[in-house]
């Protein structure tokens, strides 16, 4: 059910970027280039379209189901689960210093997830 995809896409982008930091720092220094790597990709730009054609068609059932809001966007929901997860790799040290917890610790891990996963149904619910 959308719903359930829609929980699963979130959790799932939360631990792909936990699991691949360096993928995280590459995205990083690509935006600091100004993607120049990546847009001569034709493999990258697929996955990237394929990815959000996917979220896309959650968003579409979900709608037409009407569990989620009829003006849901794919690239709103992608925004919001992609910057909650990539920050928890991206501002691991600084939050640490800053305001004294680890990201990365298993207890602020699961809570982050579950965040996140909870951000994204709430705002893609029918209102």
């Amino acid at each position: 059910d959308p719903l359930t995809a829609l929980q699963d896409f979130a959790g799932q982008t939360f631990d792909r970027h936990l699991e691949n930091e360096d993928f995280v720092r590459l995205i990083m220094v690509e935006n600091i280039a100004g993607a120049k790597t990546v847009s001569c990709s034709e493999v990258a730009l697929a996955l990237g379209r394929d990815n959000l054609a996917d979220l896309e068609t959650t968003i579409q059932r979900g709608i037409k189901s009407q569990v989620f809001r009829a003006d849901l966007e794919a690239k709103d929901v992608y925004a919001i689960v992609a910057g909650l997860s990539f920050n928890a790799v991206s501002n691991r040290y600084t939050v640490q210093t800053l305001f004294g917890f680890d990201l990365h610790n298993t207890t602020d891990q699961a809570d982050r997830r579950a965040l996140i996963v909870e951000a994204a149904c709430r705002f893609a619910a029918a209102r």
